[in-house]
């Protein structure tokens, strides 16, 4: 690895991941070399590192699949980033390896991070709004673009280390905000939180046309299958392998319960294992209707949760309503 890495000019620093596929790395890029050097030993940007995701090429659809993550993340990156979303870089192909640059997230994953802070909270609460506000900011411009992301959960969520705090005013209604990205997040010396960031769209994938064949039912944009982790998934996805702009949403929802509380949504779930997806449609279906309230002083925190985790998608929010509702700034 440390031969085919250097021949396509980066040098890993540290393993961050392994998978089926491949292995993420925090990696530094060469330094373009100036012609009069006589030196044939690149030197690497050290002070700059990014995450570099190492695709070893088996077959043709290995490729196809990862040129698809690709598009998409291009589309989510340019022309430029957003702050709430792991940045792309750029990618090529070289040695029998895909390799895709993207932003170095320093940080840890919102499953570390609620680790830090006693469940049901205020503090666990206010990093659920924290999330919602960032997480939704995200979620307009991937839906946007015609992209889902398919597998929205606390792993795949990272709260860096930077200085984005709330505001005392969104402690409980939701704070001045404002048009542009990322407002509704304002600084004080009080509370801060980080930045959440949505990473990982491995899974996520382009919707199709309302009017296609797969898409009718719903009649709305959406993508066919059941990619994602069952405990975040969306009814209409568990039932009927459809995914749409509010599957998102629903994930979302599952996953700010989570935050505020400490615990899964499901009474039935917390501590147990689910043994298969039929058994978690039925707790799903049986108890929708009994989203146990979210105790503490942030009524409309609590509100937007149990709308985002209701079984009809119509009612859910969109992902610019959600960020409009804990703002408290006007937009449909």
């Amino acid at each position: 690895m440390r031969k085919v890495l250097t021949a396509n000019g980066y040098k890993s620093i540290k393993l961050l991941g392994k998978g089926q596929y491949g292995v993420v790395l925090k990696a530094a890029k060469a330094r373009i070399q100036d012609p009069g050097t006589t030196s044939r030993r690149p030197t690497y940007d050290i002070q700059n590192p990014i995450a570099l995701k190492v695709i070893k090429i088996r077959e043709k659809d290995t490729v196809e699949s990862v040129m698809a993550e690709v598009d998409m993340l291009s589309k989510l990156s340019i022309p430029k980033c957003n702050p709430f979303i792991s940045c792309y870089y750029g990618s090529k192909e070289g040695s029998g390896y895909i390799f895709i640059e993207m932003e170095l997230v320093d940080g840890i994953d919102l499953d570390e991070y609620m680790k830090k802070l006693r469940p049901n909270s205020n503090e666990s609460r206010m990093l659920a709004r924290i999330v919602a506000i960032g997480i939704s900011t995200a979620l307009i411009h991937v839906h946007s673009v015609g992209i889902l992301h398919r597998d929205i959960k606390p792993a795949n969520i990272m709260m860096t280390k930077g200085s984005v705090k709330l505001s005392e005013g969104d402690k409980g209604k939701g704070g001045e905000g404002g048009k542009g990205e990322g407002e509704g997040i304002k600084p004080t010396n009080r509370w801060d939180y980080g930045v959440p960031k949505l990473i990982d769209f491995g899974l996520g994938c382009t919707v199709e046309d309302s009017d296609t064949k797969e898409c009718q039912v719903v009649k709305q944009p959406c993508c066919k299958g059941t990619a994602g982790t069952p405990l975040y998934q969306a009814p209409e996805v568990l039932y009927n392998s459809t995914n749409i702009d509010k599957s998102d949403i629903w994930s979302l929802g599952v996953t700010l319960y989570q935050v505020a509380t400490g615990e899964f949504v499901w009474d039935e779930i917390n501590g147990r294992d689910i043994e298969s997806v039929d058994r978690l449609k039925q707790v799903i279906m049986t108890d929708s209707s009994k989203v146990p309230t979210i105790p503490g002083d942030d009524k409309v925190l609590a509100t937007v949760i149990k709308t985002c985790i209701n079984t009809n998608p119509d009612i859910r929010l969109s992902a610019r309503q959600l960020y409009h509702v804990l703002t408290d700034t006007p937009g449909q």
